[in-house]
């Protein structure tokens, strides 16, 4: 009932996480739905050029593995 009260534009999401078939946390985060105009400082005044920025691309996709990442990226 909660997540029927706030704006349209919010959307809850919760993820359960497991280890070996037994649940041992619980994850929730919210979604929220823009428009490209609500993404903008300021609305642009009547002839005013509109500067943006180029959007990078997603990162690839990994086959390096947990244990690899791990390895390579937290602290010993």
């Amino acid at each position: 009932m909660l997540e029927q009260s706030g704006p349209s534009e919010i959307a809850p999401r919760y993820c359960p996480i497991a280890e070996a078939g037994r649940p041992v946390a619980a994850m929730a985060s919210q979604m929220v739905v823009l428009e490209g105009g609500q993404l903008i400082a300021h609305a642009p005044e009547k002839g005013e050029e509109v500067k943006s920025k180029k959007l990078s691309a997603a990162p690839k996709e990994t086959t390096e593995s947990k244990a690899e990442f791990a390895e390579a990226h937290l602290p010993k």
